[in-house]
């Protein structure tokens, strides 16, 4: 990690990383205006959907640390910028299936999904 005058103090765990990564891929699906604090923007390789469902997969239950939209409560796992963004990918570019087969994982837990 990084303290305030700039010095690296630890080493950053890769957990922080994959994180990051996923907002990133997050926000760069966002319409603008974009949702701020923006680290980096992801180039779109080949295996976007694989890699952004592989991490939302993994960091599901932790949705809404990665954020809120402002009409959204913060506490929701069914409404945050990780679902909400999942769902209109999904809709944007015609794959209906592909929402039904991933969010349905998580329906049992929280069936306001």
């Amino acid at each position: 990690m990084v303290d305030g005058r700039g010095t690296c103090t630890d080493e950053v765990p890769s957990q922080v990383w994959e994180e990051a990564y996923l907002c990133s891929l997050l926000r760069s699906q966002q319409s603008l205006p974009a949702l701020p604090s923006v680290k980096f923007i992801p180039s779109h390789p080949m295996a976007f959907d694989d890699v952004l469902i592989t991490l939302a997969d993994r960091y599901f239950w932790d949705g809404s640390k990665l954020g809120t939209r402002r009409e959204e409560r913060a506490e929701s796992s069914h409404m945050n910028i990780l679902v909400s963004t999942l769902a209109d990918y999904f809709e944007a570019n015609f794959r209906p299936d592909n929402a039904v087969a991933f969010f349905s994982r998580f329906i049992d837990r929280d069936p306001l999904l």
